[in-house]
């Protein structure tokens, strides 16, 4: 498949953020994704312990139709102090992944995108998608582990997209923004004995800006037929702002 024939769309946020190659035929993707926490205006010390790793697969069918699968692990570290109510040693709030130290989230997320394109025939101002996904969670950290607490999460969420494709000889460049609505519920055993669960609900926004870049390897290497890409973010996401990098390839 010729290089002229890929669009670049990015889906998810860091958190759920993916890229996506847009072929005119089925494909697939894959690609690796690390975000970082930073703090532009805090007193404290720029780049954060909070960050999140993830391998992402992408598979299109009939042009306008992106399926995605995840796995990714976060790290939130977010304090240098934490502070607990008496006898407790861990907070379970809404807040949780801020007022909790040294918390590890595992997670597999599965969602699926329809893309509005645009034609010669009939062009749009922007091209746009629509999204839907489901995340589940486990949470693990120290005081999990010496209350022989289990702790998990299910996510529900939806994504829309507005981006606008920008063509050079041997580069694609896709400037997009995208809102994701979250919607999650984190589970915990509440009684040890009755083995009874408790629950609580959050909604969240989080917004992503990025640039997806795709090259085409024959520019260096006439052997070469499958491209790459790179794609800068940078999201807002649980009140705090991550810059992240993906860079992956994609495939006939």
């Amino acid at each position: 498949m010729k290089f002229n024939k890929y669009l670049i769309i990015l889906l998810f946020s860091s958190l759920f953020s993916q890229t996506h190659i847009l072929p005119e035929a089925n494909a697939g993707m894959i690609s690796f994704s690390h975000d970082r926490h930073v703090d532009f205006f805090g007193e404290e010390k720029f780049i954060r312990n909070s960050y999140k790793n993830s391998i992402n697969l992408g598979y299109f069918y009939n042009q306008n139709i992106g399926f995605d699968l995840s796995i990714g692990s976060s790290n939130f570290d977010k304090k240098n102090e934490y502070t607990f109510l008496e006898g407790e040693t861990f907070n379970f709030s809404k807040a949780f992944r801020s007022e909790n130290e040294k918390l590890l989230e595992k997670d597999f997320i599965f969602g699926a995108t329809y893309y509005w394109i645009g034609s010669e025939k009939n062009p749009l101002p922007m091209d746009l998608s629509i999204g839907i996904y489901f995340k589940n969670s486990t949470y693990e950290n120290q005081a999990l582990t010496d209350l022989e607490q289990d702790y998990f999460g299910k996510t529900f969420g939806i994504r829309l997209s507005a981006f606008k494709e920008y063509v050079d000889e041997n580069i694609r460049i896709v400037p997009r923004i995208t809102l994701n609505r979250l919607n999650e519920k984190n589970i915990y055993v509440l009684d040890a004995i009755t083995n009874e669960n408790t629950s609580f609900k959050n909604s969240y926004y989080h917004l992503e800006l990025s640039m997806p870049i795709v090259f085409d390897q024959k520019k260096w290497n006439e052997n070469a037929s499958t491209p790459f890409f790179i794609e800068p973010m940078i999201i807002n996401k649980y009140g705090n702002t991550h810059l992240s990098i993906s860079f992956g390839f994609l495939f006939d």
